[in-house]
C-alpha cells in the first residue's frame, strides 16, 4: 500500500513531537524520494518514543544507509530495526556497524534479503565483540558463505549476547557448520539457530550434533533442506536422543529416505524435551510409520507434530489414527498436502472424536471432498477439545459445508475455522451463515477465494448482525461487488465484536469507495482492516473524522505505567534483568498465581518476559509473531490460565479484568470524598489514568489515602467517572445531565472523555453545547 505525502508528513510530525503513543511504525515500501528520506532521518534524530520501525522494501543503497546510520549515534529509544529487502551491501553494513558499536538500544536487527557478503559479515562480527544489547539478528538470503560465518562464529563466544540468529539461505556448507559448532562449544546465550536451506550435508550435521549433544541453552534448531542423507540422519538421531535442551526442531526437506526418518522417530522415543518437530516432505513408508506410532505411544513431551507433504497411503493413515485415539500429549497436528481422501478422513475423524488432547488440526490441501465432509458433523459435536480446524482447499463445496454447518450449530468450543478455497459459492455461504448466526464460540472465520457474490454478501450480513462472538473475518479474493460489500459493511453498524476484517481483491467500483468507507467508519470496534489501497485511505480518513475512539490512550496509559515503574511495589529478579511491577494489576489479571512468576519466567527469554508483562498491562502483544504468541500461551498455561484471548460479553480480557477489579471493594485503598459521601477506588488506577491524580501523588508528600474532590460535580458524576477510569466506556443510557457534567469535567481531571462517548451520546453532547 502506498503512503501519500500528507500521511507521511503526519508521521514525521508525530515523531518530532515525541507523541507518547507512537511506539511502532511500519514504513515498508513507503520512502519514495530523497526529500522523504531526509525528513525521516531528521525526525528520528529528535525522537525518543519510537521503539520499532519497519523500513523494508525501500531500495535503500549503501549511500542512503550510510546517512541513516547517523540516526543510531543519537537515537536511544529504537530497539527493533527492520531493514530487510533493501540493497544494502558491504559498505552500507560497514557504516551500520560503526554506529551500532556506539548504540546500546538496538536489540533486533533484520537484514534479510540484502546484498551483504562475507565482508559485511566481518563488520557485523566486529560489532558483536563489544555490543551486548544486540540479541536478535537475521541475515537470511545474504550470500555471506562460509567465510562470513567464520567471522560471525568468532564473535559468538562465551561473552556473546546474541540469542536468536537466522542464517537461512546464506550459502553455508559443512565448513561453515564446523565454525558454528566451534562457537557453540563456549557460547551460552544462543537460544534459536536457523540454518534452513543451506548445504551443510552429513559432515556439517555431524559437527553440529557432536557439540549440541552437550549444549544446554539452544532451544530451537532449524536444519531443513540441507542435503542431509541417511548417514546424517544417524548423527541427527544421536543428537535427538541425548540433547536435553532443544524443544523445537525442524528437519524436513532433506535427502534421507524412510530409513533416515525411522531412526529419527526411534530417537524421539528416548527424548524428553522436544515439544515441536517439523518433518515437512519426508519419506514415510510403513516401517517409518510404525516407528512414529511407537514414538507417540511412549513420548510424553511432544506437543506439535508436522508431517505435511508426505503422501500417506490409506494403511498409513489407519495405523496413525489408531495411536491417535489414545495419545494425550499432542496439542497441534498438521498433516496438510498428504492427498488424504474421504476414506482417510474417516479414520482420522474417528480417532479425533476419541482424542481429548489435540486443540489444533490442520488438514488443508487434501482431497477430503463432499463425502469426507460428512464426518465433520460428528467431530464438531462430539470432540470438545478441538479449538482450531483448518480445512482449506479440500474441494468441500456447498454440499460438504452443509455437514460442517450442522456441527457448528451444536458446537460451543471451536474458535477458529478455515474454509478458504473450497468453492463454497453463494449457496454454501447461505448454509454456513445460518450456523454462524447461532454459533457462540467461533472467533476467527476464513472463507476467502470461494466465488462469493452479492447474494452471498447478503447472507453474510444477516450472520454478522446476529453473531456475538466473531472477532476476525477473511473474505478476500471473492467476487463481492460494491453492493455485496455495502451489505456486509451495513451489518457492521450493528455488530459489536468484529475486530479484524480482510476484504482485499474483491470487485468494488472505485466510484463507490466513499460510500463504502463511510459505512465502515460507523463501526466502533474494528481495529484492523486489510483492503485495497484507495478504499483503505478513504476509510482511515472517515474513521478519524467520524469515530475518534480513546481506546488507544487507555492502553497507552497502562503501558506507560509499566514502563515508567512509578508506584511499583514488587520486583522480579532474573539473572539478566530486574522487572518492577504493580501487585494490584498482576492480581487482577492473573490472580494470586503472580507469586509463581519468578520460577515460571526464569527460563523464558528477556523478550518473552517483556511480552508477557506488556500483555498483563495492556491486553496486547509487542511480539505478535507465532513465536511470541506461543511463548505467552506457554506462560499462561503454566500459570493455569486459559481462554485469555477470547472476547466475552463484548469486552476484551483486559476490560473484563479491570471491571472485576472495580467491583472488588475489599482491595480498594483510596477514597474520594464528594458531597460528604465516599467513593472507594484503587490508587494505582487513578495514578495511571488521570494526570491530575498522578501529579498529586508525585508532587505532594502525603501518605493520606483520602482526598476531597474539588471539581464541583455531583456524587453520581464522579462515581461514573471513576468507573470510566477502569473500563474506558460509558453506559449509553446515562442521563443527559451526567453526560454534560462528564464532558465539562474532563479538563479538570485531564482526561479525554468526550471522544469515548457512544455515537448517539456524542451527537447529544454536541447539541447541548450548541444550545448553551
Amino acid at each position: 500500500m502506498s503512503l501519500k505525502i500528507d500521511n507521511f508528513q503526519k508521521f514525521i510530525e508525530k515523531c518530532e513531537k515525541n507523541q507518547r503513543n507512537l511506539i511502532s511504525y511500519n514504513l515498508k515500501n513507503r520512502i519514495k524520494s530523497n526529500e522523504q528520506f531526509n525528513l525521516l532521518i531528521g525526525a528520528l534524530k529528535k525522537n525518543h518514543t519510537l521503539r520499532e520501525i519497519g523500513l523494508s522494501s525501500n531500495a535503500f543503497d549503501d549511500s542512503q544507509i550510510t546517512n541513516f546510520s547517523q540516526v543510531l549515534f543519537v537515537n536511544k529509544s529504537l530497539q527493533r530495526l527492520h531493514l530487510d529487502n533493501n540493497q544494502i551491501g558491504d559498505k552500507g553494513m560497514e557504516a551500520l556497524a560503526k554506529s551500532l558499536k556506539m548504540n546500546h538500544s538496538i536489540t533486533h536487527l533484520n537484514l534479510r534479503l540484502n546484498r551483504i557478503t562475507e565482508k559485511g559479515a566481518k563488520h557485523l562480527a566486529d560489532v558483536l565483540l563489544g555490543n551486548k544489547t544486540l540479541t536478535h539478528i537475521s541475515l537470511r538470503y545474504n550470500s555471506i558463505g562460509d567465510k562470513g560465518v567464520n567471522y560471525l562464529s568468532k564473535s559468538l563466544g562465551k561473552e556473546s549476547g546474541v540469542k536468536v540468529l537466522f542464517l537461512s539461505f546464506t550459502k553455508i556448507t559443512s565448513k561453515g557448520a564446523k565454525n558454528i559448532s566451534q562457537a557453540l562449544k563456549s557460547n551460552h546465550s544462543l537460544e534459536t539457530l536457523s540454518l534452513q536451506s543451506n548445504k551443510i550435508g552429513d559432515n556439517g550435521m555431524k559437527k553440529l550434533a557432536d557439540v549440541l549433544i552437550k549444549n544446554e541453552t539452544l532451544f530451537s534448531l532449524n536444519i531443513s533442506n540441507n542435503g542431509i542423507t541417511n548417514k546424517g540422519a544417524n548423527f541427527l538421531a544421536n543428537l535427538i536422543a541425548q540433547n536435553k535442551s532443544i524443544t523445537d526442531l525442524k528437519v524436513g526437506q532433506n535427502l534421507f529416505d524412510s530409513r533416515g526418518v525411522q531412526v529419527i522417530f526411534q530417537a524421539l522415543q528416548k527424548n524428553k524435551t522436544i515439544q515441536n518437530i517439523n518433518c515437512l516432505r519426508v519419506d514415510i513408508n510403513s516401517t517409518a510409520m510404525n516407528s512414529l506410532v511407537s514414538c507417540l505411544e511412549t513420548n510424553t513431551t511432544l506437543s506439535t507434530l508436522v508431517i505435511s507433504g508426505c503422501a500417506f497411503t490409506i494403511s498409513d493413515i489407519e495405523i496413525f489414527s489408531h495411536v491417535l485415539e489414545k495419545n494425550s500429549t499432542l496439542k497441534t497436528l498438521k498433516i496438510s498436502h498428504n492427498k488424504i481422501t474421504c476414506s482417510g478422513a474417516a479414520h482420522l475423524i474417528k480417532a479425533m472424536i476419541t482424542n481429548k488432547g489435540i486443540t489444533e488440526l490442520d488438514l488443508s490441501h487434501n482431497l477430503i471432498a463432499i463425502d469426507g465432509s460428512q464426518q465433520f458433523a460428528d467431530l464438531l459435536t462430539q470432540n470438545k477439545s478441538l479449538l482450531n480446524l483448518n480445512l482449506e482447499a479440500n474441494q468441500i463445496g456447498p454440499a460438504g459445508v452443509l455437514f460442517i454447518s450442522e456441527g457448528l450449530k451444536k458446537n460451543y468450543w471451536l474458535t477458529q475455522l478455515n474454509l478458504n478455497s473450497n468453492k463454497l459459492l453463494d449457496a454454501g455461504i447461505e448454509i454456513l451463515s445460518e450456523a454462524i448466526s447461532v454459533n457462540n464460540s467461533l472467533e476467527i472465520l476464513k472463507i476467502s477465494n470461494n466465488l462469493i457474490t452479492e447474494k452471498g454478501g447478503l447472507h453474510l450480513s444477516h450472520a454478522l448482525e446476529n453473531n456475538t462472538c466473531l472477532t476476525e473475518l477473511s473474505i478476500y479474493n471473492n467476487s463481492l461487488d460494491s453492493n455485496g460489500l455495502i451489505l456486509v459493511f451495513d451489518a457492521l453498524k450493528k455488530n459489536k465484536t468484529l475486530r479484524i476484517l480482510k476484504i482485499t481483491r474483491n470487485r468494488a467500483k472505485s466510484s463507490d469507495e466513499k460510500i463504502l468507507s463511510n459505512l465502515l467508519a460507523l463501526n466502533s470496534t474494528l481495529t484492523f482492516l486489510k483492503t485495497d489501497p484507495e478504499l483503505h485511505s478513504r476509510y482511515v480518513k472517515a474513521k478519524l473524522k467520524r469515530n475518534k475512539h480513546f481506546q488507544g490512550s487507555f492502553v497507552q496509559d497502562f503501558l506507560a505505567l509499566f514502563e515508567r515503574k512509578e508506584e511499583s511495589d514488587i520486583e522480579f529478579k532474573f539473572p539478566d534483568e530486574t522487572i518492577k511491577a504493580h501487585t494490584i494489576i498482576l492480581r487482577s489479571r492473573i490472580g494470586y498465581e503472580y507469586k509463581r512468576l519468578p520460577l515460571i519466567l526464569l527460563k523464558q527469554t528477556k523478550q518473552a518476559r517483556n511480552n508477557f508483562f506488556v500483555w498483563v498491562y495492556t491486553g496486547y502483544l509487542i511480539d505478535e509473531t507465532h513465536s511470541g504468541k506461543k511463548d505467552l500461551h506457554q506462560i499462561l498455561s503454566q500459570l493455569g490460565i486459559k481462554n485469555q484471548f477470547k472476547y466475552k460479553q463484548q469486552k476484551s480480557g483486559l476490560i473484563r479484568d479491570f471491571q472485576a477489579l472495580y467491583e472488588d471493594e475489599e482491595s480498594k485503598d483510596f477514597t474520594i470524598i464528594v458531597e460528604n459521601k465516599e467513593i472507594k477506588t484503587h490508587r494505582i488506577i487513578l495514578f495511571a489514568r488521570s494526570e491530575l491524580y498522578r501529579g498529586m501523588f508525585l508532587n505532594v508528600n502525603d501518605d493520606s489515602n483520602r482526598v476531597n474532590d474539588y471539581s464541583g460535580k455531583c456524587y453520581e458524576t464522579v462515581k461514573t467517572l471513576v468507573k470510566f477510569l477502569y473500563v474506558n466506556e460509558l453506559d449509553p443510557d446515562l442521563p443527559e445531565n451526567i453526560i454534560q457534567e462528564l464532558v465539562d469535567a474532563q479538563d479538570y481531571y485531564q482526561l479525554n472523555i468526550k471522544s469515548t462517548l457512544p455515537f448517539k451520546l456524542r451527537n447529544l453532547e454536541k447539541l447541548n453545547l450548541k444550545d448553551l
